[in-house]
C-alpha cells in the first residue's frame, strides 16, 4: 500500500504487531514521508513516521479481508 492511500478512517494491518489500527489523521510531512495518527484496539493513540520504505509492511484491512475471503472460498 502506497503512503498516499493512507486516509482517516481507514483501517490498516502493519502499523502495530498482529493488529488492526484505525487511522485517526495523517499529517504529510515530505514528499514520500507522512505522519500518521492512529487508534489501536484497546484505544491507545499512538503515531507514527512513514516513509517509502515502510510501504511493504501496509496493507489495507479491507483489502486483506477481501483476499483472505477469496482464499477461504477455493
Amino acid at each position: 500500500m502506497r503512503i498516499e492511500e493512507i486516509t482517516s478512517g481507514s483501517s490498516l494491518t502493519g502499523l502495530e504487531l498482529y493488529a488492526v489500527t484505525s487511522v485517526i489523521a495523517v499529517i504529510p510531512i515530505a514528499d514520500g514521508a507522512v505522519r500518521v495518527i492512529y487508534q489501536t484496539p484497546d484505544g491507545i493513540l499512538q503515531e507514527r513516521l512513514l516513509g517509502r520504505a515502510d510501504e511493504s509492511e501496509l496493507l489495507s484491512n479491507q483489502l486483506q479481508y477481501r483476499q483472505s475471503s477469496r482464499s477461504c472460498r477455493r
